[in-house]
């Protein structure tokens, strides 16, 4: 990571997310100073939320740099393994299940390229920052629609509960999940997918290696939206 990339600003739909935030803490500080009693704080609570939210988000930030550069690190190791193209892969394998069109595929490469963006503001619940982000950011080529679409694929990559959403978004959320169980280090561990149509059975072949059982406990924590909403089953093997 060079110097200028360290000091890079911040700008855009996250410096005005930052501000948002900023207002909202400032607001919660301003309610507290009024209930205790204690008279004029404005200007030295304004300046202390300010200065907390900024360092946050630098700190953030850099920190994803030095994420992003240890994975590249592992992707030239790999080039024919990206986190994108084991997403892809399995929406392909699953294509006669899921029957979704080839423009879903399109919206799960961009959700699998932005779920993490709201770690810029925050890991604590991450996929709520990012879905604000990417509907809110000018995103060329996509329709209000097919924005708000990325954007709850991204909301839903965590274990949360989805059951009051559309189908297409539980699949590609499901996908993602799963995939995500093997984001940056672990794709160095993936070697194969298959699908079994009889016996609706998608297995996830990994490679033998110190991190199998730790990823292999992932993917299981994970599958369940994709079982559910395709009533499949998916398992982990080990391929020596």
């Amino acid at each position: 990571m060079t110097p200028m990339a360290a000091k890079k600003k911040v700008t855009g739909i996250i410096q005005i997310y930052s501000k948002k935030a900023r207002d909202q803490v400032f607001g919660i500080g301003l309610k507290f100073a009024k209930e205790a009693g204690v008279p004029e704080v404005t200007e030295d609570l304004f300046a202390c939320v300010d200065e907390l939210i900024k360092n946050a988000v630098k700190a953030n930030y850099k920190f994803l740099l030095v994420v992003d550069k240890i994975a590249g690190q592992l992707l030239k190791k790999n080039p024919d393994k990206t986190p994108e193209q084991i997403k892809q892969n399995i929406f392909d394998i699953l294509k006669n299940v899921h029957n979704l069109e080839k423009n879903w595929k399109d919206y799960l490469f961009s959700a699998s390229m932005l779920h993490d963006v709201g770690k810029i503001i925050s890991f604590n619940n991450h996929q709520e920052h990012s879905e604000y982000i990417i509907s809110h950011s000018q995103i060329i080529g996509y329709t209000e629609r097919e924005k708000k679409i990325i954007s709850k694929i991204a909301l839903y990559h965590k274990n949360q509960n989805i059951d009051d959403e559309d189908y297409e978004i539980k699949v590609l959320a499901g996908i993602l999940r799963i995939a995500d169980s093997l984001d940056k280090s672990g794709v160095s561990l993936f070697k194969d997918l298959k699908y079994d149509p009889y016996n609706k059975k998608l297995t996830i072949f990994l490679q033998k290696g110190k991190m199998f059982n730790i990823f292999s406990y992932y993917i299981e924590q994970k599958k369940k939206l994709l079982t559910q909403t395709l009533k499949i089953k998916v398992e982990v093997l080990l391929l020596d």
